[in-house]
């Protein structure tokens, strides 16, 4: 029996679109029965008039309603409603403003569902219109591209990990109608009730196919901040009312950080638009820091908005209610104008005071503690009591903490270990992970992946993270320390930092309770008040000293029976011969901010060195001999040092850059032909960071990193010999690399997919209480 198919077009005021659409429909080649159903929504009396004029081409109809009735979730319910009425087998939704891209755009939507009856939803590609603007077509290139960018076909079922999974757009967008006679049915919301319907599909064991072959043409050509900024407010408020989640949340500190790694992901796609002159390019590279502040402040007032209690301003923040209200169509210029002037005022008169509630990072802290009932223990009876207070001068603390008969601080942990007290997991089953962390500054490369994956734990799965900083500190007050991490880190909602009293061995109940240094691993060991115990290991710490009692000590805390989270293959090894339970993840790169930037030029004979010369694990000694050798042969190669403030050089053509963030380290890998940056011990964030900016790098060759760059391209092991270092490095510099070729062996290597391979390790902590997701 051939299948029957209603296509539904939703339509507004813009006859020249819905026919240009309808056109491209009716052209389909399809081995079935297909009609065309219109739902026309027009203020405009003369464009609903046409709409209407449409209905005398066969296999066409118009439903006309009023402008105030619409609804993306009920409108699209009662096309669905008279599809089953009409014995329709599929329904398939489209909207004006896209376009087929061929005459098979219908059979490819129903190959979909023939790859089984439990298919309830195909969707397919979006393609940008040439003639739009970069903004607007970067966003939808890229949200297609991370979904299949090999344009192959993707199968979508509930607990899979793959990116797209609990995406859909109603834009292009088909359903067995089957399915919506017994379970589905779209909600009575005004936005994304196509994210909606997709996870009701998949929390009901139905499957959601996305073909790439059943493309459309279609963008938001918006180019005004003001009209970027509504239409994001309200996607996002749709998204929040929906299925409860936003694709990310942002605090007031964390919006200029966000801008910054957004506005330099903007830029490389409009360097990289080849329609664009130099001086379309200059305007859209100043129109893109608007385009991404915009979509910031949308995301915060949509975040913040309970905290707004003038409605009127809640009609001015989103563009469909403004329209609806005002209609503004019927505004002539200067109306417009005006209009502007009074909703930037309003918004920022009444919505300013959202800026210091809702996710403020205290108050959401305290509301997380208020729910859980949080108690504070003190674990250890014989410890001293002294409690440090939140937002305080730690000076007293530091002077008392340094001060261990005359020994490193760290001496004074490894009394608090004893082999016969036994850790028994407690039945405190809150959503609480709790992080004991040694001090950091600017630019550590352990605490940033220590914080990029507790913000895994809060994006995925709803966990409200700790910190407990031991001291001696470098910084003033826990306020200080915050502003630090939303700076110069990761921008965090949900949590609280605080330094500790390493007399007092005292946390707050949690579910997981996490060591992530050799010294914090015997602080954490007489705590009780916690469900899981977990070892986050970076790095094999006994290779940090000679062979002593630091080395022992360190190596003894892979014997306390802490499960194990390791960051690479090689550790997870070295703790499984260690009869240590453990798993790992790779390290991976954030390419939002690590990547090609097309404005930079190469200077040719550049070398780009990490140069962290008080940590002996990186070998600066022996590269800085190896530098300075290869360029008194070689006097015109420029040598960029980086990561050490302290760090000097007399020699020519050397360049001690300091300690750099992270658009000064994008920057300067962009910048130079040929990365070093050597590890001892287990690998760091570095080499994958340089080669997302199109940098081969030299590593060090020992057992380790050919582990962890098995199968890697353009990541070169030398042995520590500096004639061996001076050869390969000349053959880089020589080598005709292109950029994009290096770039290219990164790109995949995402920190959530990364993380993602913890999923069944972590899937059994926490009494399985962790397996509840909020957000994928």
């Amino acid at each position: 029996m051939k299948p029957r198919v209603l296509v539904c077009i939703l339509s507004f005021n813009d006859f020249a679109e819905v026919k240009r659409c309808l056109d491209s429909v009716l052209l389909q080649e399809f081995d079935g029965h297909f009609e065309v159903l219109i739902i026309d929504s027009s203020t405009n009396e003369k464009e609903r008039a046409k709409v209407e004029g449409l209905a005398e081409a066969g296999r066409v109809e118009v439903h006309l309603i009023d402008n105030h009735n619409f609804c993306h979730g009920t409108t699209r319910q009662e096309a669905v409603d008279i599809a089953i009425s009409r014995d329709f087998d599929f329904i398939s939704f489209i909207v004006q403003d896209a376009v087929t891209v061929n005459d098979l755009w219908l059979r490819s939507m129903l190959d979909g569902f023939a790859l089984g009856d439990d298919v309830a939803l195909v969707f397919g590609k979006h393609i940008p219109y040439e003639s739009h603007n970069p903004l607007a077509k970067s966003w939808v290139s890229t949200t297609f591209y991370n979904i299949s960018p090999d344009d192959s076909i993707r199968v979508h079922r509930a607990g899979d990990a793959e990116v797209g999974r609990d995406f859909n757009s109603n834009v292009n967008a088909s359903y067995r109608l089957e399915h919506f006679k017994t379970t589905l049915r779209f909600p009575n919301i005004h936005y994304s009730e196509d994210q909606y319907i997709a996870k009701q599909i998949l929390s009901c064991n139905l499957l959601k196919v996305y073909n790439p072959q059943a493309a459309v043409y279609h963008s938001h050509n918006l180019w005004k901040p003001l009209d970027q900024f509504q239409r994001l407010f309200d996607e996002y408020s749709g998204l929040k009312d929906s299925i409860g989640v936003v694709p990310e949340t942002v605090t007031f500190l964390g919006i200029s950080a966000k801008v910054r790694k957004d506005f330099i992901t903007n830029k490389g796609f409009i360097d990289s638009d080849k329609s664009l002159n130099v001086l379309s390019k200059w305007y859209w590279k100043r129109q893109a820091y608007w385009m991404s502040l915009v979509k910031y402040l949308a995301l915060y007032f949509c975040l913040n908005r309970d905290n707004i209690e003038n409605d009127e301003v809640l009609t001015y923040l989103s563009r469909d209610e403004m329209k609806k209200s005002l209609m503004i169509n019927r505004l002539n210029f200067f109306q417009r104008i005006r209009l502007r002037i009074i909703m930037l005022s309003l918004i920022f008169r009444f919505g300013k005071r959202g800026f210091y509630k809702g996710l403020n990072e205290n108050e959401a802290e305290q509301v997380v503690l208020n729910e859980a009932r949080v108690t504070k223990h003190v674990v250890t009876e014989h410890l001293a009591s002294n409690v440090v207070t939140s937002n305080g001068e730690f000076d007293q603390l530091n002077a008392r903490t340094k001060n261990f008969h005359g020994l490193p601080p760290y001496y004074r942990y490894i009394g608090y270990y004893d082999p016969e007290s036994l850790f028994e997991p407690q039945p405190v089953t809150i959503k609480i992970a709790s992080w004991v962390i040694p001090d950091f500054g600017i630019g550590a490369g352990g605490h940033r992946t220590i914080f990029r994956y507790a913000r895994y734990l809060e994006d995925y799965y709803g966990y409200f993270n700790k910190f407990y900083v031991l001291p001696p500190t470098q910084w003033k007050s826990d306020k200080e320390i915050k502003e630090a991490v939303v700076k110069h880190y990761v921008d965090l909602n949900k949590y609280s930092i605080e330094v500790v009293d390493p007399d007092a061995t005292t946390v707050d109940d949690c579910g997981i309770l996490f060591a992530t240094s050799w010294e914090t691993a015997y602080f954490i060991h007489p705590v009780r008040n916690c469900q899981e115990k977990v070892y986050f290991i970076q790095d094999y710490e006994p290779w940090f000293f000679s062979r002593g009692a630091e080395y022992m000590l360190a190596e003894y805390t892979y014997k306390f029976g802490y499960k194990a989270i390791c960051a690479s293959s090689w550790l997870n090894s070295k703790m499984l011969s260690m009869d240590t339970e453990s798993t790992y993840f790779e390290l991976g790169v954030d390419t939002s901010i690590y990547t090609i930037l097309g404005e930079l030029e190469r200077e040719p004979n550049s070398v780009a060195i990490y140069a962290r010369r008080y940590s002996p694990r990186r070998a600066v000694d022996f590269v800085l001999t190896s530098i300075i050798e290869y360029s008194m042969t070689n006097p015109d190669v420029k040598v960029y040092l980086f990561g050490d403030n302290e760090l000097k050089i007399d020699r020519p053509n050397f360049y001690n850059l300091g300690v750099l963030d992270e658009i000064g380290l994008a920057r300067l890998y962009n910048k130079c032909s040929v990365g070093v940056a050597l590890s001892s011990t287990n690998y760091s964030l570095i080499p994958q960071e340089m080669n997302a900016c199109g940098l081969p790098v030299i590593e060090l060759d020992w057992e380790g990193n050919q582990v962890n760059y098995s199968g890697r391209d353009y990541v070169y092991l030398v042995p520590i010999v500096s004639r061996l270092f001076g050869e390969k490095l000349n053959d880089l510099l020589s080598m005709k690399t292109l950029p994009c070729d290096v770039s290219e062996t990164v790109s995949t290597i995402s920190w959530t997919d990364c993380f993602r391979r913890t999923e069944s390790f972590l899937s059994e902590l926490h009494g399985g209480a962790i397996l509840h997701k909020v957000y994928e």
